[in-house]
């Protein structure tokens, strides 16, 4: 993972919501800031020996925020796979197009619903 271009879109205060993803793991639902947001994710992902995405959509809502789904594979340690249905709606600051908030849904059809289409 490349976190350089992971990140490079955030705004400094970006908040991202796991609320609606299932079964979250990490230790809460909301982070704040890149450093938050990182450190709830390295804990999430240190037993994930590899992450490939595939099959990504992008859909432009009418507010001005953006859908992407896709399905991750996900190799762990040990060699077990998981595959996953991903939604996530992001939420741009139009003065310098930076990323301020990102809502991760397990299910494309429930990341869908949350961007009411």
């Amino acid at each position: 993972l490349d976190m350089d271009a992971f990140t490079a879109a955030w705004h400094e205060s970006i908040v991202w919501d796991m609320r609606g993803y299932e079964n979250w793991p990490g230790e809460q639902l909301e982070y704040e800031g890149e450093a938050d947001v990182i450190a709830g994710f390295a804990g999430y992902l240190a037993a994930v020996k590899s992450l490939e995405v595939s099959g990504l959509e992008v859909t432009q809502l009418e507010d001005g925020r953006v859908l992407g789904v896709h399905l991750e594979k996900r190799t762990y340690e040990g060699g077990e796979d998981t595959y996953l249905n991903i939604g996530t709606i992001y939420e741009f600051d139009l003065n310098d197009d930076q990323i301020v908030r990102v809502e991760v849904y397990t299910g494309h059809d429930r990341a869908r619903k949350a961007a009411k289409l």
